[in-house]
């Protein structure tokens, strides 16, 4: 029996380590126990990265053990998100966006999930609701029709009401961004070009001339608003944030492998007629 222990916080910000702990349950040759007693605080990008590596993992094992948390609030989040599975879910509050694998019914999941922020956030600015919106559907609409994910795509979410925030976390298992734009850009190199290309320019792999434009949409909405957007794939990872009226573009090399795409988007629940079009790119920053 093999024991995976998790760190306190599993959130983006230690995206390195959560990784690594990802391919070693979807690379595994013993069964499981996921140790998560010492976790304090998840967030719906640690739980939809999860899911896949999972999914991995019983096309090999019928028995996955758990460790719960030991901070009742983890537990319980836990259980709201639907990570336990069907089974055992239990709707403890209406912030939480369950985990919903998705490999069809794309815009049926998405209104789903409309109406439980409408109805958490009566307040919420229309542009707001828009932007998300339109970026639940760009993203769950790429996977389907460039990543090859043999599992669709996993969306999970919070609406963290202190914070006035929505997060959203939207993970495939495909092929990644490099991989699918070496059909139309043999010239690229390495996945953060990758990311940079397909987020930044109009190209596409469609056979007919036609999109191309989603990812760049989803960038400039999210900035629109005050908003943030990180892209992972390969050892690549690329965020796009507001900062003193730019767009501040952060990029990072992963030190473990991210199969496929994941997409992590934290969008404000307050608007101001101050949130404008930002163009202009500064400098890339390495971490």
């Amino acid at each position: 029996m093999k024991t995976i222990k998790f760190h306190s916080h599993l959130s983006i910000h230690f995206v390195d380590a959560m990784i690594k702990r990802c391919n070693e349950l979807s690379e595994t040759k013993d069964e499981v126990t996921l140790d998560f007693s010492n976790v304090l605080s998840i967030k719906p990008f640690a739980i939809s990265l999860l899911y896949h590596s999972i999914k991995q993992y019983f096309r090999n094992f019928k028995r996955l053990y758990i460790i719960e948390p030991r901070s009742q609030g983890t537990r319980e989040y836990l259980k709201s998100s639907g990570f336990y599975g069907q089974a055992t879910t239990r709707k403890l509050n209406r912030t939480t966006f369950e985990l919903t694998p998705i490999s069809k019914h794309y815009e049926q999941k998405v209104l789903e999930y409309l109406e439980i922020i409408k109805d958490q956030v009566p307040y919420l600015h229309d542009n707001i609701l828009f932007i998300t919106q339109l970026c639940m559907n760009e993203l769950t609409t790429n996977v389907k029709d460039h990543s090859e994910s043999p599992f669709g795509c996993v969306v999970c979410g919070q609406i963290y009401s202190k914070k006035k925030q929505i997060h959203i976390s939207i993970s495939d298992y495909g092929i990644g961004f490099l991989n699918s734009l070496l059909t139309v850009k043999k010239d690229l190199s390495n996945d953060i070009e990758a990311i940079k290309t397909a987020v930044e320019t109009q190209v596409t792999t469609r056979k007919q001339a036609v999109g191309g434009m989603g990812l760049q949409h989803i960038k400039v909405g999210i900035l629109n608003v005050n908003g943030n957007v990180s892209y992972l794939s390969g050892l690549g990872m690329v965020t796009y944030e507001k900062q003193k009226k730019k767009t501040r573009r952060i990029v990072k090399k992963l030190t473990a492998y991210v199969k496929g795409v994941t997409i992590y988007i934290i969008i404000p629940l307050v608007y101001t007629d101050e949130q404008t079009l930002f163009e202009e790119i500064s400098d890339d920053l390495f971490n």
